[in-house]
């Protein structure tokens, strides 16, 4: 299980459209684990790391959506990895657990690499899924996406209506694409 600690990490990410749960991230797929960050270096969430859909995007049946993370901090800080992502359904209930993998349909990088985030400055992880499941039946899209940033305990609900409802992948914390 790739497995990442940010120090210090134990308030809770949240933003105007949110609500928060603690919830251990969801398990890696088979990739290889990473180093831990050094604890001085890692984004904190009680120094104001923040979560909040950035753009969406299409292909065939395929659909995005960028999580954007953003240092609200005085000080640069690092992260490494991939965000724990759960979908939920209109009441709450989770339907569904993103796989974690290098880029997708819709993009994502190659590599997991370390990316520093300027006070200020915002990083990304693209989530994407489809919306035609392989046997050709219909299903109900997600309604919410619960997200806990890269080794952190506290989840962040974001509102994100749908119609993708099968086969969801999040990608790991880059540079930009915010």
């Amino acid at each position: 299980m790739a497995v990442l600690l940010l120090g210090g990490c134990a308030a809770t990410v949240q933003t105007a459209s949110s609500s928060s749960s603690a919830l251990p991230s969801a398990p890696s797929s088979a990739l290889p684990s990473a180093s831990p960050l050094p604890s001085s270096a890692a984004c904190r969430r009680t120094s104001g790391l923040t979560v909040t859909l950035g753009r969406e995007e299409a292909g065939a049946t395929h659909r995005s959506v960028r999580l954007v993370f953003t240092n609200t901090g005085t000080a640069p800080c690092r992260t490494k990895g991939y965000p724990g992502v759960d979908a939920l359904d209109a009441g709450g209930a989770r339907v569904g657990r993103a796989e974690r993998t290098l880029g997708g349909y819709l993009g994502g990088p190659r590599v997991v690499q370390p990316v520093t985030i300027p006070a200020g400055g915002r990083v990304s992880a693209l989530v994407e899924g489809s919306a035609a499941p392989a046997d050709g039946s219909s299903c109900t899209g997600y309604a919410k996406l619960l997200v806990t940033a890269p080794d952190d305990t506290e989840s962040t609900t974001l509102p994100w209506d749908t119609d993708t409802c099968v086969d969801l992948q999040v990608h790991p914390v880059e540079a930009g694409g915010a």
